[in-house]
């Protein structure tokens, strides 16, 4: 963001942490908890099984999403410091709207007062569908939200 759009960094917040700044290490997962609890579920019954395959496979997948596992609120008080800001509209580019994030775009249109206009850019049809939905899902009005193709965005055109 800073050095290809040239955007001030304390004009940025790196809610996943950054690589330059060594307070904050990058910090990526999922928030799946229902997972983790299915599969350990899964691994206690192939104990009891005396299944070792099934329950050595269970111990690394519970493991592996233990490991990745991203708990969204620790982080949410990151965007605590658009509080005060004034804003003319929330402008998405480059993210899915999917999944664990989700909350982080609901708590952005609460301190926005939800009544900005969204501009979500996409890049084929059943992602435009998809993202448009996932915003619904979180509170946004749809009449807030304005879809547009990721080539009014980005110079796409190939050479």
């Amino acid at each position: 963001m800073e050095t290809t759009y040239r955007i001030n960094e304390e004009n940025v917040i790196h809610i996943h942490g950054s690589l330059r700044d060594n307070a904050d290490d990058p910090i990526l997962g999922h928030g799946n908890s229902n997972r983790i609890e299915d599969i350990k579920g899964r691994r206690n019954h192939a104990v009891i099984k005396a299944d070792e395959k099934e329950s050595s496979i269970c111990y690394v997948l519970q493991d592996y999403y233990q490991t990745t596992y991203k708990n969204v609120s620790n982080y949410m008080h990151k965007l605590n410091r658009l509080v005060t800001k004034k804003f003319d509209e929330v402008i998405v580019l480059g993210h899915s709207i999917a999944g664990v994030d989700l909350p982080y775009f609901k708590l952005l249109d609460e301190i926005t007062s939800k009544k900005l206009k969204w501009r979500v850019c996409y890049f084929d049809k059943d992602e435009k569908r998809d993202m448009f939905e996932a915003l619904k899902s979180q509170g946004i009005s749809p009449k807030r939200i304005e879809m547009f193709h990721s080539s009014e965005f980005y110079d796409l055109a190939s050479d």
